[in-house]
């Protein structure tokens, strides 16, 4: 059973285009039959061609090494227009996530707290509470309603996608990725002849067991690895122990490139792998958003240049050569370095995109060496699974550039307004401002001498952005008020300064500080401040001056300020 969970707010990104496909994908025999590994793929009956609009199952690998902070902030930002786009061309979604963390093999390692299988694939459950709105736990995996909107839906998803940095070192993005969606068994979803894959300790899948719901017949499944460094999936787990008497001489940050061959998993484990998984091999969406620079990347519609890649040495791009970094000895040479930090060629999982691709796959590739862009890939990929090779023709061109807020001009949101404001349209633009803007209150200051008592009124307009302007009752400026009481033939005045900006609160309370100045025309001054903050109980705000009482010399006559009050009734 699937559970629909949907709570949230927040986040614009990349505008992607939304769609609606144009054309149905033809059917096939099946994918070739592969017996690479522990994994096999046999050619089985067509199915029917898939109707407009379909499901898809979108997993999710986030690495969660020390060293993604910005770039799980940089791909959740980027959620709600993918989301957005993607409802326009599929009636179901449902979006699960693990992270890269697998454990050591039991081997105790710096940075990696659980030894023996780390988050072993199992789908996160745990959100993000550090991040405003998120839920402390959600469903295994979540599923789009229409209903509640895809700002909302992901919301929940960045909540669930921010997985943090405290994983394990080793990221083995493929291993997670396959236990995650590969069953015990064979199901009704799988390919016949399917060969369930094993793992550390004979462990099994967990799609039709933890993860079990995630994945159904006849969707779309799509994968998206999102990670700045390469896959280290043993088949050899020695290889992460730190005393291994076949690769101790070794650094541990270089092993997973310095035997790879020997004790890495062969990439023919994966493509198998993700292929028996479906009955037909374009059912089948890779999406790595890794460490390719992003002039490597192919424009929407653009074939992948894999000689640039993953061609021979000498052939590829320089930057994409796995060599260990003469200046730092102990890692291999990275393929970006930009401020925000480091990635490395991501090869690995390279070879099984152009595997998959080869084998009829859909495949996309991402960068994450930028601060944008990482949702186009991945909604390219899944349109041309779903459309065929010219992806779902645009049926509507969204707009969120003049709105900050409502509806896109395609049903889709721009986003949410935050507390204490509201969404207020214009024909072609739409603005976040302050629900209590415009209102007039009245208040009043007043201030008791030795002389007597005096006060005068004044009232506030709130702008659209909630900032609070005190005006005399007349609606000018604050600068000069008469109190109402002459001493020695001068009128006593006050001044209400702004030493910062007020502002009114969601709940209504009008919160600054003011500085009051009593004084005589042309005679010297009285000046202190209020105590703290302008709050109240909603109903009545009063803000005292403090130091008091203190005496003044007004020119020739000295007046002993006792009390300066300032009131500002304000209905919640």
């Amino acid at each position: 059973m699937r559970t629909n969970f949907g709570t949230g707010v927040l986040i614009t990104g990349l505008l992607l285009g939304m769609t609606a496909c144009s054309g149905t994908v033809a059917p096939d025999a099946g994918p070739p039959v592969g017996d690479t590994g522990t994994t096999r793929v046999d050619s089985g009956p067509a199915e029917p061609p898939p109707p407009l609009r379909e499901s898809v199952d979108l997993l999710l690998v986030v690495d969660n090494s020390n060293s993604m902070t910005e770039e799980q902030a940089s791909f959740g930002a980027e959620l709600p227009e993918l989301i957005r786009s993607l409802s326009l061309i599929t009636d179901q979604l449902s979006v699960g996530i693990v992270t890269t963390d697998m454990g050591t093999g039991g081997f105790t390692v710096p940075t990696c707290a659980r030894s023996d299988l780390g988050d072993d694939g199992v789908l996160r459950t745990t959100g993000q509470t550090a991040i405003a709105g998120c839920a402390a736990t959600y469903p295994s995996f979540l599923e789009f309603d229409p209903a509640m909107g895809a700002d909302a839906f992901a919301a929940d998803l960045g909540c669930v996608a921010a997985a943090g940095t405290g994983g394990c070192g080793f990221e083995q993005q493929l291993d997670a990725m396959l236990k995650a969606i590969s069953p015990a068994a064979p199901t009704d979803w799988t390919a016949p002849g399917y060969a369930p894959p094993t793992f550390f300790g004979d462990s099994a899948g967990h799609a039709d067991g933890a993860n079990a719901g995630l994945i159904e017949a006849g969707s779309v499944l799509a994968v998206v690895i999102l990670t700045d460094e390469e896959d280290c999936s043993a088949s050899d787990p020695d290889l992460y122990n730190p005393s291994s008497a076949t690769y101790g001489a070794t650094d541990l940050n270089l092993r997973c490139f310095a035997h790879a061959d020997a004790a890495l998993h062969a990439t023919s484990r994966y493509v198998d792998g993700l292929l028996q998984l479906r009955h037909r091999p374009e059912r089948v969406v890779f999406v790595p958003i890794a460490g390719v620079p992003s002039d490597l990347t192919p424009l929407p519609g653009a074939s992948i240049d894999w000689p640039r890649l993953i061609g021979p040495a000498g052939t590829r791009d320089p930057r994409m050569d796995e060599r260990v970094d003469p200046a730092n000895p102990s890692r291999l040479t990275p393929s970006c370095n930009t401020p925000r930090g480091l990635a490395f060629p991501p090869i690995r999982m390279l070879q099984v995109a152009q595997a998959l691709e080869e084998r009829g796959a859909t495949v996309g590739i991402g960068s994450i060496c930028a601060e944008t862009g990482y949702a186009q890939p991945v909604y390219d990929a899944i349109s041309r699974a779903l459309c065929g090779p010219a992806g779902c023709t645009p049926s509507c061109a969204p707009s969120c550039a003049d709105r900050a807020c409502g509806d896109d001009g395609c049903g889709g949101s721009c986003g949410s307004c935050g507390a204490g404001d509201e969404c207020v349209p214009a024909a072609t633009s739409a603005s976040c401002l302050n629900q209590y803007r415009g209102q007039i209150m009245g208040g009043r200051a007043s201030a008791s001498t030795s002389e007597g008592s005096c006060g005068v009124d004044f009232v506030a307009r709130i702008a659209d952005d909630g900032r609070v302007t005190f005006l005399d009752s007349a609606g000018g400026s604050l600068s000069n008020l008469p109190c109402g009481m002459s001493v020695g033939g001068r009128t006593l005045t006050l001044r209400l300064n702004d030493r910062s900006d007020y502002r009114v609160s969601p709940t209504g309370e009008i919160t600054g500080t003011v500085t009051v100045r009593a004084e005589y025309v042309r005679g010297r001054t009285f000046e202190a401040g209020m105590d703290g903050m302008l709050t109240g109980d909603g109903t009545l705000f009063d803000g005292r001056m403090t130091g008091l009482p203190q005496t003044v010399d007004l020119t020739e006559i000295e007046v002993t300020v006792r009390e300066v009050t300032f009131q500002a009734p304000w209905p919640r």
